[in-house]
């Protein structure tokens, strides 16, 4: 009886050592699965990181692009104008010399004026 009793007590234990197996290989299968999901969300915030990083590099790749067209239209229009401004100015010398030369013609009959010398200039005195 004595045996009996030691192999029910064995059989038990053997059960209850069973059943805490069943529930730390559920315990460990839930942290298992909980990991996979945390390392896939992990992967897919890296992706979505490098997507956001690579949209910004193209971003300030265009906005550099943008940056420099403008400098160049500005620069362009600098010339232009500077080009414009001085046609306008020989064009209004032109005129001007035209002009000039017309109110000039009618003088020039007359006799031309001895143009006055530059007075010389005297040394600086010294002081005693």
């Amino acid at each position: 009886m004595k045996e009996k009793k030691k192999l029910g007590a064995l059989k038990k234990l053997i059960k209850k050592s069973q059943k805490d197996v069943k529930k730390l290989s559920a315990m460990a299968e839930k942290a298992s699965q909980r990991a996979k999901k945390v390392l896939e969300q992990s992967k897919n915030a890296e992706q979505t990181a490098k997507k956001a990083k690579n949209q910004l590099q193209d971003a300030l790749r265009d906005l550099n692009e943008v940056k420099a067209q403008n400098a160049a239209k500005k620069k362009a229009a600098k010339k232009h104008i500077q080009k414009k401004a001085k046609k306008l100015s020989t064009r209004d010398k032109k005129k001007s010399s035209k002009k000039a030369e017309k109110k000039v013609a009618p003088k020039a009959k007359a006799a031309p004026k001895a143009k006055a010398q530059p007075k010389a200039k005297t040394a600086p005195k010294a002081k005693a």
